[in-house]
């Protein structure tokens, strides 16, 4: 967390319980509490906000800290390979037609690039629901894979650059996404 969120944060906390921190409280807290990160340090605030009457001392935003059980920030996994289902991305979007009208949904590949969330298995009850995002496994959903690989879209961009039969504005916009593809 900067110290300019974490400004931002104690002056809001310290507009709500109307008392002040001096500069070596500040400096200490900012030193205690830098290492979290800023949604951390909001939910631990906004727990506190609950159950605090007057202004928490450090002591029991770092307990609230302890207590809170939390993930650390998620982990970018390496996996080897292009996902030509997901194109990377660890989720699949598909339609689904209901009474005749077309809805969205979201599956997690099965190339395992993105965690599964599943509000069934939260911890805190009043956190739980029966919301999950489910595998395409699970709903047995076949991908078809019809969309050009970023090969194939850089091969194209290489034939269409320079072409006269695009309008110039086309042809400025496939060179510069052939700049951005071709790194």
């Amino acid at each position: 967390m900067t110290k300019k969120e974490f400004t931002g944060y104690i002056k809001e906390l310290q507009n709500y319980y109307n008392q002040e921190l001096n500069e070596t409280e500040f400096d200490i807290w900012y030193n205690s509490l830098k290492f979290m990160t800023v949604e951390r340090f909001n939910y631990i605030l906004s727990q506190l906000y609950e159950v605090n009457k007057f202004m928490p001392k450090l002591a029991e935003v770092l307990d609230m800290h302890k207590q809170i059980p939390y993930t650390v920030g998620k982990q970018e996994k390496k996996i080897e390979g292009h996902c030509e289902k997901c194109n990377d991305t660890g989720n699949i979007i598909y339609t689904k037609i209901i009474n005749n009208m077309p809805y969205k949904y979201t599956a997690v590949c099965d190339c395992g690039r993105q965690d599964r969330y599943d509000g069934r298995q939260c911890v805190k009850e009043k956190d739980k629901s029966d919301y999950y995002i489910p595998t395409t496994e699970e709903i047995d959903l076949q991908v078809k894979n019809d969309r050009p690989s970023n090969e194939d879209i850089i091969k194209s961009m290489k034939i269409l650059k320079n072409s006269p039969i695009i309008s110039e504005d086309i042809r400025n916009i496939i060179r510069e996404n052939f700049k951005k593809y071709n790194k």
